[in-house]
């Protein structure tokens, strides 16, 4: 079943694109509260939260946030 949905011998059908589509709003939405959660708690989160890159907690939180909701975005766009 999940090797025909991702490789369908007709990859043009309505049935198949249309859980795709359906899989990619799911996800896309999950990612996206993660995002809102951030940047809501914004203010208190900039000072714990972890700086992997170096660059400082605050731009690290934002670029996170960033991550979370344009990139989500994109992907429901597809």
């Amino acid at each position: 079943m999940l090797k025909r949905l991702l490789f369908p011998v007709k990859p043009d059908g309505t049935a198949t694109s249309a859980i795709l589509l359906i899989a990619r709003i799911v996800f896309g939405i999950l990612l996206m509260n993660h995002g809102i959660q951030k940047w809501t708690n914004f203010q208190e989160l900039s000072a714990v939260f972890p700086d992997p890159l170096g660059v400082g907690s605050p731009l690290s939180l934002g670029l996170a946030i960033f991550g979370e909701l344009a990139c989500s975005m994109a992907f429901i766009i597809g």
